[in-house]
């Protein structure tokens, strides 16, 4: 019975580390996102200034400061790249995706946070949302395209 015991004694200590832990990690998750939701958000505001810029100026000036300047269309993965060098590349465009998706539907004044929150509370989910009104957009533009060639016959 004492094996019993002390094998129970050591599973309620086991128990209560595991609930202590799991809160640290909601804790560090929270934490994380919030960073998360401040980076993305002082991209997306550089990300503005630099569509705001032609092209060529944004480049001899980057110049200036940094020794390479990466080459992007897209001015949301111009300026990961350029504050985030390290950030892998399927890390990049999931972000540039998410921002894409928050340029393009997004209420005035509404921030990145609350963006994700309305559209699925998470990064993930908000891209399926940004895959889904992609395809509907594609979709779109194909029935366009049939009309426009059936007018022109």
């Amino acid at each position: 019975m004492n094996r019993i015991y002390s094998n129970l004694t050591a599973t309620n200590k086991i128990a209560k580390r595991l609930v202590r832990r799991n809160a640290d990690l909601i804790t560090a998750e929270k934490k994380r996102d919030t960073c998360l939701y401040r980076f993305l958000q002082k991209i997306h505001e550089v990300s503005e200034m630099l569509r705001k810029m032609k092209r060529d100026e944004v480049r001899n000036e980057l110049k200036t400061r940094y020794s390479k300047v990466p080459s992007s269309r897209d001015p949301a993965v111009l300026a990961i790249k350029l504050t985030h060098p390290n950030l892998h590349p399927n890390m990049c465009s999931k972000y540039a995706a998410v921002l894409r998706f928050f340029r393009g539907s997004k209420k005035p004044g509404q921030s990145v946070r609350s963006f994700v929150q309305e559209h699925g509370g998470n990064i993930n989910r908000c891209l399926a949302e940004e895959k889904k009104s992609r395809s509907r957009q594609q979709t779109r533009l194909r029935k366009r395209r049939k009309r426009s060639r059936a007018n022109r016959e």
